[in-house]
């Protein structure tokens, strides 16, 4: 079996938790918790209450894991392990998720936020471990939009001058457009993400509907849905054509729920979009043949869990131990 990690993940709504060996047979003790926590106290005692009962459930002792991955969606402070969620109703509070772990554990722990994590994750276990591609995105279409961006022979995360970057959903694809939940107005993930759908729908029939109701009837044929999809989908088009112009990646790998769930309204419209050759550069100035290859993750939505337990297993990297 080899090295045993243990992979912590926490999003919006959901923390997970469970142990990967470096050949990916199975992940063991997989633990998962609805986060009701209203304030950062009780939502740390959940975390390393959802850790324990992984342990618990494995059958593996704490003394035969060598270290910890910790994976997030927010700003990481990775100098002293602390996170600033921004789907929580305490986002504005840095939270040490990283260090407490550490502390209560007493082992090495890795943290990443959730793209760079994904991305990781397709390198060591998805589509990128069979790419010949020197450089691997992974894109997530999720609540919001992230990309992580690998480079395979030098082994390294592209993550800017403070660690942060690219944070393409925060493109402005509409100048003073729709209200993004950071704040901003016009970003790229107020339009094409889940939460864009719902954005739209109201913007251009005046009432609400969930963006799993749209997906669906969409696939109906419900000509008020399948207008908001089609709008999303150009909306998505010119985000990854952005990508694709500025970091130009061999292989471009999409996950997240309305992906997996809704992978031919969503995926399969921005890519006739993207690889439609009467738009030529429409969406984006690479030619045809220089193309990246667009691919939904293989790994489905274990793919960020995964990755908290490649963080661990690439020991990536030794300065935010």
């Amino acid at each position: 079996m080899g090295e045993k990690v243990l992979a912590f993940e926490t999003g919006g709504s959901t923390i997970l938790s469970g142990i990967i060996d470096q050949e990916y047979s199975k992940i063991y003790g997989l633990n998962k918790k609805k986060i009701i926590s209203d304030n950062k106290r009780d939502y740390m005692k959940d975390i390393l209450l959802c850790i324990e009962e992984t342990l618990k459930q494995s059958s593996f002792s704490l003394k035969e894991i060598t270290s910890i991955g910790v994976v997030s969606a927010g700003k990481w402070n990775f100098k002293n392990g602390f996170v600033t969620p921004p789907n929580l109703p305490f986002r504005t509070e840095p939270i040490p998720v990283a260090k407490r772990i550490q502390k209560n554990f007493e082992k090495p722990v890795y943290m990443e936020n959730d793209v760079n994590a994904g991305v990781l994750a397709e390198v060591l276990f998805g589509h990128g471990k069979k790419s010949d591609s020197r450089y691997i995105g992974y894109l997530t279409i999720s609540s919001g939009i992230g990309l992580g961006l690998y480079d395979k022979q030098k082994e390294e995360i592209f993550s800017g001058e403070t660690g942060q970057a690219p944070e393409v959903g925060h493109n402005v694809v509409e100048k003073n457009g729709l209200k993004c939940g950071c704040g901003g107005r016009g970003h790229w993930e107020s339009y094409g993400s889940g939460n864009g759908v719902v954005n739209l729908y109201e913007k251009i029939h005046g009432e609400k509907m969930s963006a799993k109701e749209i997906y669906e009837t969409a696939f109906e044929d419900d000509e008020k849905s399948l207008e908001v999809v089609e709008k999303a989908a150009e909306y998505n088009a010119i985000g990854v054509g952005q990508i694709i112009n500025a970091y130009q990646p061999g292989l471009l790998v999409f996950g997240g729920t309305p992906v997996f769930k809704s992978k031919e309204m969503v995926f399969g419209k921005l890519k006739k979009l993207i690889e439609n050759p009467t738009r030529n550069h429409e969406y984006t100035y690479i030619d045809e043949e220089n193309m990246p290859e667009l691919r939904v993750s293989e790994l489905g939505e274990k793919n960020i869990l995964l990755g908290a337990g490649a963080i661990a297993l690439k020991k990536f990297n030794d300065k935010r131990l």
